[in-house]
């Protein structure tokens, strides 16, 4: 489950900087001792170490964020309602 939170986060918000090392270092908090820790004790590392990253403030968070335009949704323009028609009795 936070294996998953680090993946999602790591590709809808784009970090860098800071945060992005804070969230690789998460990551290799459970990659690193695998065969010394069962997958309980690892999942309560990454639970520990998200809390401490809730304690940082939203503007230093926001700070890191990389500031790109999304194209995870696609742009549409905007249509007027007789051109939607047209389309429509076009297109059947």
């Amino acid at each position: 489950m936070f294996l998953s939170l680090i993946y999602k986060l790591d590709f809808l918000i784009t970090p860098e900087g800071k945060l992005l090392n804070e969230i690789e270092r998460i990551n290799n908090l459970y990659w690193l001792n695998k065969e010394d820790k069962t997958a309980v004790e690892r999942n309560q590392l990454l639970k520990d170490a998200f809390q401490k990253l809730l304690l940082w403030d939203k503007a230093e968070v926001l700070k890191y964020f990389y500031r790109a335009k999304s194209h995870l949704f696609g742009e549409c323009a905007k249509t007027s309602a007789s051109a939607y028609r047209w389309r429509q009795i076009c297109f059947r």
